[in-house]
């Protein structure tokens, strides 16, 4: 039986984000070690649903047909922060926002309805970011250089889409495949 590794999520490929990403980087250098997000994979999760067998695609698609879509509605990325804490740091990421709150509701309503359809619900609260690098250890200065970035304003989208997408894991990073 064929299975598919996939998440529901938003891909950014904004200018303004890609052409500050090396930048962000080059500022962490000395402070982070980790694993950094391809500047093709930079997403929004709002659900990871593991491997699915491939004939429950479908399912998911219907399910989710009124969410899978391009949203008119803005999203703002500014400043840089980590999950869980400074104290152990393992994500870092930026904030995005949404004026409208559209994208809580939509990730509620995914949760919602991807729970219908068996899969566990997320046991953490829903925080739009983009993760930028899985972190491995820090330096002294790496709670200093987040500080920095911290009332920093990335750019502001007037929409974003919501898809389904699979990620294929490779040796020199994931692949990313939307499937709708």
């Amino acid at each position: 039986m064929e299975q598919k590794r996939l998440f529901i999520g938003s891909l950014i490929q904004n200018e303004e984000i890609l052409k500050s990403y090396p930048g962000i980087m080059d500022n962490f250098y000395h402070v982070v070690k980790g694993k950094w997000t391809e500047q093709e994979n930079l997403h929004i999760n709002y659900k990871f649903l593991g491997y699915v067998p491939a004939e429950k695609i479908d399912e998911i698609k219907e399910s989710l047909s009124g969410i899978l879509k391009e949203h008119n509605s803005p999203l703002k990325f500014h400043g840089v922060g980590c999950f869980p804490n400074f104290a152990i740091p393992r994500v870092l990421f930026m904030h995005v926002y949404s004026p409208d709150r559209s994208i809580l509701s939509a990730a509620a309503e995914i949760e919602s309805k991807m729970e219908a359809l068996g899969f566990p619900r997320e046991k953490r609260r829903f925080k739009p970011h983009l993760t930028l690098c899985r972190i491995k250890s820090i330096n002294t200065g790496f709670e200093d250089v987040v500080n920095d970035y911290e009332k920093v304003e990335f750019t502001t989208v007037p929409s974003y889409s919501i898809n389904l997408i699979e990620s294929k894991l490779t040796q020199n990073g994931p692949i990313y495949t939307v499937l709708t």
